[in-house]
C-alpha cells in the first residue's frame, strides 16, 4: 500500500496509509520484541502483583462506599444503594502497566459530596487507615488528585461529582450526559476514564496496540520526556500517538508499528500545530466547550496537539511549551533516523526468523538512556526543602505541579535553551533551627540539622552571550524569570515556615553527588543567610521576597581577571562573614531585595546586583565609590555562588 504521509495534512483524522498484513519474518520480529519488553526490560509484571491490585482496588471502592454513606447520614441525605464508584483509567485500564506502576483511579460521587469533603473528612479517613502510606493531597494541580500508597500499591485518586443523586451500579461512564451540569474539574477527572474507554474502542489491535505504547512509554522515560506536568507528554497522549498510529496501519504488528510510529512522529505537520486525532470532535452541544483553535484563542496556542477522543474533545498536550517542543521533535528524529528508518527499509542485520539476541541487537540504541548530566556544561538546580518527609511530599507536589511556570518565564530570555529533566532526586541537606536544649525542654539554642530535599534539574544552553564592556565577562541575566517564579511559589496559602525553594546555578563539574555521574562532593558552593523579613516592607503593604533567584550563569571570561592578593582577599572574607552574621545587616540586606554572590572560595562579595524584581538596586545600596571593602568588592568573579535570602 500507498506509505506516504501527504493525505494527513488535510485531513481531521487520518483513514489507513497502509492495509498490508504482516510478513512472516514481521511477525517472528514482533514475537521476539515483545519476548524482549518481558525478559530484558522486565515491563509485566506477575499474576501474584495483579491479584494484590485487584485486592487493593476492591478495599478502596469499600473505602469509598462507606465514606459517601456517612455523608449522607451527616447530611441528611437519602441516597438508597446509589453510592460511590471507583473507576480506573490510564495505564493499568489500558492493560500496559509494568511492575510497581501507580494506578489511577476516580471516585465518581453523588451529587451531595463536594470536593472539599474528598480533601477534607475522606482524607482524614485514608489517613487514619494503617494500610495508607506517604498520603499526599495536590489540590492545586490543573486535574486535582489525592496520591497514596495503598497496601504498597501507588494510587492516584480523582474525584468527579455528579449532578445525578444516585450512581447506579449499572453506571455508564461513557454517556455524555454525565459532563453535562458538572464543574470543570469534575469534566477533567471524568475525561480520564472516558478517554482511556474510548481508546480501546478506536484502536484496531488490541494486542499489538499494548506491545507497542509498552515500548514507547519505556522509551519515552529513559529518553526523559514523559512527564505532563513539565511540559511533555503524559500517559494518555503517549496511548492517543500510538492508538493513532494503529490506525494508519490496521494490519501492522508491533515491531513494524513501532518504526512507523518514529516516521509519522518525525514527519508529521507539528509547526503548522496539525492535531492528532482518533476519531472526530463531537461540537453538537454548544454548552460544552470543546477544542477548537478557529474559536478559541487559547487554543490556537497549542504547540503539538493530542485530543482526546471522548467527549467534550481537549488537547492532553497542553502543557507543552516550546522547550519541551523542541527536545520532543529531537527525540523523534534522533529514534527514527538511528533506529527506526532501517527496520522500516526492512534492515538485513536480521535473519528471516530473528532470535531475541538479534532483535535486541537492532532495538538496543533506541532504549538507551538520554545522558542528561554529561549533555550541559550549565545546569539549573531547584532544591525543594522541608523538616519532614510528609511536609515535603505536600511541598514538593505543588511546586512541580507549578515548575512549568518556571520554563515559561525563562523561554522569554533570548538566547536561552531549556531542557526540563523530569525526574527528581531526594536527598538530605544541613539547615539550623531551634532546637531543644538537652535536658532543658523550656530552653532552645540553635543546631545544624538534617532535613529532607528533593531536587530538579533544567539543562541550559545559551546560544550567544553579551560580554560587558567592563568586566569581559560573558553573561546572562536570569534573575527576572526565577524572581518572579519563586514570588509566585512562596504567595502559596498552604506554604509552612519550615517549606522552602532554593534555585541555583550549577556547571557540570560541580554537579551533586546524589545525581548520576554527580560529585565527586563538592567544596561549599553555597552561602546561605537566612533573613527576616523586613518590618518595614510588611508594614507598607509590599511584598518582600522570601527567596530569590540565582545570580545568572556566567561563563568564564576569555581574559581572567586580576588575582587579588592574599592580604586584601582576607580581610574582605573577614569582613564579610562578620558581615554576614550580623542580624541588622541581613534585613537590610532583604529591605533592599538584592542579592550577594562569593566565589567558590569564599574570597570577596559582590556589590549589590539586582533586586529580586529585576530591577536597578535601590538609592539606598552601597555605590561603588563607597569606602566599604564589601561594597568595593569587584564584579567579575570566576565562580559566582548564590547567597539565598530566606525568611
Amino acid at each position: 500500500g500507498n506509505d506516504s504521509l501527504c493525505c494527513m495534512s488535510v485531513l481531521p483524522y487520518c483513514p489507513p496509509v497502509n492495509t498490508d498484513r504482516p510478513t512472516p519474518r514481521q511477525e517472528a520480529c514482533s514475537v521476539a520484541f515483545e519476548h524482549m519488553l518481558r525478559h530484558t526490560y522486565h515491563l509485566y509484571e506477575s499474576e501474584e502483583e495483579m491479584q494484590r491490585r485487584e485486592e487493593v482496588l476492591a478495599n478502596l471502592s469499600v473505602i469509598i462506599r462507606d465514606w459517601i454513606r456517612s455523608l449522607a447520614q451527616r447530611k441528611d441525605v437519602s441516597y438508597g444503594d446509589g453510592g460511590g464508584r471507583i473507576f480506573t483509567f490510564g495505564s493499568y485500564r489500558l492493560g500496559v502497566h509494568g511492575p510497581n506502576a501507580d494506578i489511577d483511579t476516580l471516585c465518581v460521587a453523588p451529587n451531595f459530596v463536594e470536593r472539599e469533603d474528598f480533601f477534607s473528612s475522606l482524607h482524614t479517613r485514608l489517613a487514619t487507615n494503617p494500610r495508607v502510606t506517604e498520603l499526599q493531597p495536590v489540590r492545586e494541580a490543573h486535574v486535582p488528585v489525592m496520591k497514596m500508597y495503598f497496601a504498597g500499591v501507588q494510587i492516584d485518586l480523582l474525584f468527579a461529582k455528579l449532578s445525578e443523586s444516585v450512581i447506579p451500579q449499572d453506571f455508564d461512564i461513557l454517556d455524555k450526559k454525565h459532563v453535562r451540569n458538572v464543574d470543570e474539574k469534575s469534566v477533567l477527572s471524568l475525561n480520564g476514564c472516558r478517554v482511556t474507554d474510548q481508546i480501546l474502542k478506536l484502536v484496531p489491535n488490541i494486542d499489538a496496540f499494548r506491545t507497542t505504547l509498552r515500548a514507547i512509554k519505556l522509551w519515552a522515560k529513559r529518553r526523559g520526556v514523559y512527564s505532563n506536568v513539565m511540559g511533555y507528554f503524559g500517559g494518555v497522549s503517549w496511548a492517543i500517538l500510538v492508538a493513532f498510529v494503529c490506525q494508519l496501519y490496521p494490519n501492522a504488528c508491533s515491531h513494524t508499528l513501532m518504526a512507523k510510529f518514529f516516521k509519522v512522529c518525525t514527519e508529521w505537520h507539528w509547526n503548522e500545530r496539525l492535531p492528532i486525532m482518533l476519531t472526530r470532535i463531537d461540537d453538537s452541544d454548544p454548552s460544552v466547550p470543546v477544542w477548537n483553535p478557529e474559536k478559541n484563542h487559547r487554543d490556537r496556542q497549542h504547540l503539538m496537539p493530542i485530543i482526546t477522543p471522548a467527549y467534550p474533545a481537549m488537547n492532553s498536550t497542553h502543557n507543552v511549551c516550546e522547550s519541551t517542543a523542541r527536545v520532543l521533535k529531537e527525540e523523534f528524529r534522533r529514534a527514527y533516523e538511528r533506529v527506526c528508518r532501517d527496520i522500516e527499509n526492512n534492515d538485513m542485520r536480521l535473519q528471516a526468523v530473528p532470535s531475541r539476541e538479534e532483535v535486541e541487537m537492532v532495538w538496543q540504541p533506541l532504549f538507551e538512556p538520554f545522558p542528561f548530566f554529561t549533555s550541559f556544561k550549565h545546569y539549573m538546580q531547584i532544591d525543594i526543602i522541608a523538616d519532614t518527609e510528609s511536609s515535603l511530599r505536600t511541598w514538593a507536589g505543588y511546586c512541580e505541579s507549578k515548575l512549568r511556570t518556571l520554563v515559561l518565564n525563562l523561554e522569554q530570555v533570548p538566547d536561552v535553551e531549556i531542557h526540563p529533566w523530569p525526574s527528581s532526586f531526594s536527598h538530605t541537606v544541613q539547615r539550623t533551627r531551634h532546637v531543644p536544649v538537652p535536658n532543658k525542654p523550656d530552653e532552645r539554642m540553635s543546631a545544624e540539622v538534617k532535613v529532607f530535599a528533593t531536587s530538579f534539574f533544567f539543562g541550559l544552553k545559551f546560544a550567544s552571550l553579551p560580554r560587558d564592556p567592563r568586566s569581559g565577562n560573558q553573561s546572562i541575566n536570569l534573575a527576572t524569570p526565577v524572581s518572579r517564579f519563586i514570588t509566585q511559589i512562596n504567595h502559596w496559602a498552604e506554604k509552612k515556615e519550615d517549606m522552602e525553594i532554593c534555585i541555583m546555578h550549577v556547571t557540570r563539574k560541580n554537579l551533586p553527588s546524589f545525581v548520576p555521574l554527580g560529585g565527586p562532593k563538592r567544596k561549599v558552593t553555597e552561602v546561605e543567610a537566612n533573613v527576616a523579613q523586613s518590618p518595614s516592607a510588611v508594614s507598607n503593604g509590599t511584598a518582600t521576597p522570601t527567596s530569590v533567584a540565582p545570580v545568572a550563569p556566567t561563563v568564564p571570561p576569555a581574559v581572567p581577571p586580576p588575582k587579588k592578593t592574599k592580604s586584601e582577599s582576607e580581610v574582605l572574607t573577614q569582613q564579610t562573614q562578620q558581615r554576614l552574621s550580623t542580624s541588622e545587616y541581613r534585613s537590610a540586606l532583604v529591605g533592599n531585595g538584592c542579592l550577594l554572590a562569593f566565589d567558590a572560595e569564599c574570597v570577596f562579595v559582590f556589590r549589590l546586583l539586582f533586586c529580586a524584581d529585576g530591577n536597578p538596586p535601590p538609592s539606598s545600596a552601597p555605590s561603588s565609590e563607597s569606602s566599604d571593602p564589601v561594597a568595593r568588592a569587584p564584579v567579575n568573579l570566576k565562580k559566582p555562588v548564590i547567597i539565598k535570602l530566606k525568611s
